[in-house]
């Protein structure tokens, strides 16, 4: 059985620690972590869509408009609604552009609108989207500080 059969077998069968020796008597250990495949707040899904649009644009250098702009869109939904729903559109709207290779990110999906948000969504209070009031608007020195 070949190397490879055999690390594979191990993996199966142990699921928290894996490890491979080589020919040369060398070894490599690799660790399984645990970790949800979610995404728990829009920060972590910004950092993996940052990863996603650089690769992109090793190949499509002329989709980085359309990938800003979506990314624009997501980070709005989410000041809008709560993140589960905003998720769960952001996996039918790319389902959608697998199976319709002639659409784009840009173009409007009513079908993954309406799987996502109805009137049933949780929508996040305009309290909770709107700029916090800042009272103190000064440095120590007096000087005033410009908010906009």
């Amino acid at each position: 059985m070949s190397s490879c059969k055999k690390f594979n077998r191990q993996c199966e069968r142990n699921e928290q620690r894996y490890s491979a020796r080589s020919a040369d008597g060398g070894a490599i250990y690799i660790r399984k972590r645990k970790r949800n495949a979610a995404f728990e707040n829009i920060s972590e899904w910004l950092l993996a869509f940052k990863a996603y649009m650089d690769a992109v644009l090793i190949i499509y250098e002329n989709r980085e408009q359309e990938l800003n702009t979506y990314k624009d869109h997501i980070n709005e939904l989410c000041m809008k609604y709560e993140f589960a729903a905003v998720m769960r559109y952001d996996e039918e709207r790319r389902v959608a552009l697998v199976m319709d290779r002639d659409s784009t990110l840009i173009d409007r999906n009513i079908e993954a609108e309406g799987k996502s948000f109805d009137a049933t969504t949780a929508r996040k209070s305009k309290d909770g989207w709107r700029r916090p009031m800042y009272t103190n608007t000064q440095w120590f020195d007096r000087k005033e500080i410009c908010i906009n």
